[in-house]
């Protein structure tokens, strides 16, 4: 499914706010979890590290990369 970057910045405006990463759920796998005080810590287990890992770090990914689509955009029309 394609979605347009203005698409991409509603939902990631949706997500729940702060800081998100990644706990080591005591052999069961991973937490991905957000360090926020409008929830609770985590919002899924038993994932693999690496998984946990990635989609920790995607909404920083995410804002990254429609910040840089928005950069060169703004280049392209000034050629």
């Amino acid at each position: 499914m394609k979605h347009s970057p203005k698409e991409i910045k509603t939902m990631l405006e949706g997500i729940t706010p702060g800081e998100w990463g990644t706990k080591e759920n005591g052999g069961k796998g991973e937490l991905i979890g957000v360090t926020s005080t409008n929830s609770s810590w985590f919002i899924a287990e038993e994932v693999l590290e690496r998984d946990a890992q990635f989609i920790a770090a995607s909404p920083t990914i995410i804002r990254d990369l429609l910040a840089e689509v928005e950069r060169l955009r703004k280049d392209i029309e000034q050629l």
